[in-house]
């Protein structure tokens, strides 16, 4: 009998197993001081952190005076806070950078919390400057717990500090690298449960007596050329970040979803429909996780009645690139969002946020610059005696009125970097079943084809 990590499908009826925790009230609880020495928590490495806008109008900590947060403020050079709940915008903060002292009430209890704010960017628009502005907790929870210090981080900047998956818990002396907040966490060589409050205030710990078994992350990816840098499995509030520099590690069994996995600053990758069982039938084999190649595009294309025929025009010497569109009153073929990349694991692959353009778009390979659409009838090839080639329908041009040219609808085109233009191509005096081809040739995954039937209708 041997390890297995089996893979389960979200189209498969499965209960989510969780891990085995003890049910003994044997809790251990230890103390956590408040601090907001920005020279510790400056060098401290979280690997989610949020950051907040203070163009949004509020910084999102508990407020009994308003659900939204306190209110907060830009006028250019400068932000204004609301600091006592009352909504009054009373300190100003004209420097680059400083912090703002909130007192938290946390039901029946209240507590010092201090965020950091600072003037992110600047940039001009239409030769004004335009000031960016962004906030940041700027305190943390500090004690020692099993021996070693322990650090928890409001990560996500809500005011608490017991959000799984989302704040952030350093474990050791000196540590510099946070993980993420876990229902169970790994000290001085043994797995323990770990609660802790709102507040932070105090944290409590009991000994895991579940079993375990290792989990090897590396040998059954398949993903040439690309390094992975990091892996998080997790199972409902526990999240582990796999150490890379060993073979396999053991794991609490249950079964994990892959909560995220970095491939360099661009590429991610996150569950998608997958669940992984670890489980131990052998002592000393692994299960071995297998994900990566071969790779497979999902483009969800749709029909809807009305849309706009676009046109770009490209650049030419001292004039940009032009967009024009054309509104028409028949059913057309939409691929709204761009395509997206699944692993042989069930893993969906991305870009991280930061790469996206305006209109939210990326894709994880940057060279993508176009995907190929084919929109052809799904009975033009049922006679195979016939030689000639089936009618795509969105490659023949369209001519219109009032000036406009024929336009190649084959492709979900970049126009100006960095925005995507989405898709959609009508479909005059066609009904009936179309299939929907679409082709992208990447350097990181290789050439993926999508294809989907689709029907066309006057609804």
């Amino acid at each position: 009998m041997k390890y297995k990590l089996i893979l389960l499908l979200a189209a498969v009826v499965f209960t989510y197993a969780a891990l085995s925790y003890s049910e003994d009230k044997d809790w251990t609880e230890y103390k956590m001081e408040y601090s907001n020495d920005w020279k510790v928590l400056k060098d401290i490495i979280t690997i989610s952190p949020k950051i907040g806008d203070i163009s949004s109008n509020y910084i999102s900590l508990p407020n009994p005076n308003d659900k939204k947060g306190f209110r907060c403020s830009t006028d250019g050079k400068v932000a204004r806070v609301d600091t006592d709940g009352s909504g009054s915008l009373r300190k100003e903060i004209k420097d680059k950078e400083s912090f703002a002292d909130y007192t938290i009430e946390y039901g029946d209890t209240r507590a010092a919390y201090r965020m950091r704010i600072w003037q992110k960017s600047s940039k001009s628009i239409n030769n004004e400057a335009v000031y960016e502005w962004a906030y940041q907790r700027g305190c943390f929870m500090k004690g020692q717990a099993g021996g070693e210090q322990i650090i928890l981080i409001d990560d996500n900047n809500n005011g608490v500090y017991d959000d799984f998956g989302e704040d952030a818990i350093v474990i050791g002396s000196g540590n510099k690298q946070a993980e993420l907040l876990s229902a169970v966490i790994f000290i001085k060589g043994k797995f323990y449960e770990f609660k802790t409050e709102e507040d932070g205030k105090t944290i409590q710990l009991k000994e895991y007596k579940g079993q375990t078994a290792p989990v090897d992350v590396k040998s059954g990816l398949k993903f040439e050329k690309q390094k992975l840098e990091r892996i998080i499995l997790n199972n409902e509030d526990a999240y582990f970040n796999i150490p890379l520099l060993v073979k396999s590690y053991p794991i609490p069994l249950g079964e994990y979803k892959l909560f995220s996995a970095s491939f360099g600053k661009r590429i991610k990758a996150t569950a998608g429909d997958a669940v992984f069982k670890v489980e131990t039938k052998e002592k000393d084999k692994p299960n071995i996780l297998q994900w990566g190649a071969p790779f497979k595009l999902v483009a969800q294309p749709k029909c809807v009645k009305g849309g706009a025929l676009v046109r770009i025009t490209p650049p030419a010497t001292f004039k940009a690139p032009e967009r024009e569109t054309k509104s028409l009153d028949c059913p057309f073929i939409k691929i709204d969002d761009l395509p997206k990349v699944y692993g042989s694991g069930g893993e969906e692959y991305y870009a991280d946020p930061s790469f996206q353009d305006e209109m939210g778009y990326a894709f994880p390979d940057a060279a993508v610059g176009v995907f190929y659409v084919d929109i052809v009838p799904k009975d033009s090839d049922a006679d195979p005696k016939k030689k000639a080639k089936p009618k795509v329908l969105n490659k023949i041009g369209y001519p219109l009125v009032d000036n406009w040219t024929q336009v190649d609808l084959s492709g979900l085109i970049q126009k100006t970097a960095p925005f995507w233009e989405p898709y959609q191509c009508p479909l005059y005096g066609f009904r009936g079943t179309v299939m929907v081809k679409v082709t992208v040739k990447s350097q990181i995954f290789g050439e993926l084809v999508a294809e989907e039937e689709v029907e066309v209708t006057d609804k």
